[in-house]
């Protein structure tokens, strides 16, 4: 790990980021060993599918994503940030007159980003494709009240590190 540390910063990386499982102690001490520090809390979500009246409006990814940012988030998660996103054909976009997700469906519905103070239709709305999957959302995420209000849960819980180089 260190000389990937080093070899990081000779290539100018200021920073390593990672995620470490809750339940994975061992990993989680190495990393606190080597310098790493916990920046937040993460939850991988999981909402059941249902067929629910709230309904935001389905819209060009580029608005949804526009709207996101125009609403003010903090930095996403790797899986879920501007830069993946930017590789990914098959995204959606929804928005309500105060909120907007983009998000992507496969065997599930994967949220990718979500924004705004109407979660809960937007949520709704999501739901009403399939069962709902959101990774690594803030515990003081604003969408978690509204997941929890929707009965979803939370089969898995991370820590967000950094390091400093």
């Amino acid at each position: 790990m260190r000389a990937l540390h080093d070899e990081a910063a000779a290539r100018g990386a200021r920073r390593v980021w990672l995620e470490v499982i809750d339940r994975n102690e061992g990993a989680f001490l190495l990393y606190e060993k080597l310098g790493y520090r916990v920046v937040r809390e993460l939850g991988v979500w999981s909402l059941a599918a249902y067929e629910d009246a709230a309904a935001a409006k389905e819209v060009s990814t580029a608005e949804a994503h526009a709207r996101v940012r125009e609403l003010g988030r903090e930095r996403e998660p790797w899986q879920r940030a501007d830069g993946t996103l930017a590789h990914l054909a098959d995204l959606r976009g929804l928005v309500t007159d105060t909120g907007a997700a983009v998000f992507r469906v496969s065997s599930v519905v994967q949220l990718m980003q979500i924004a705004g103070s109407d979660a809960e239709t937007l949520l709704r709305t999501l739901r009403s494709h399939g069962n709902v999957s959101v990774l690594n959302l803030s515990v003081d995420d604003p969408a978690v009240d509204a997941l929890r209000a929707l009965g979803a849960t939370t089969p898995v819980e991370q820590r967000e590190m950094v390091l400093e180089l």
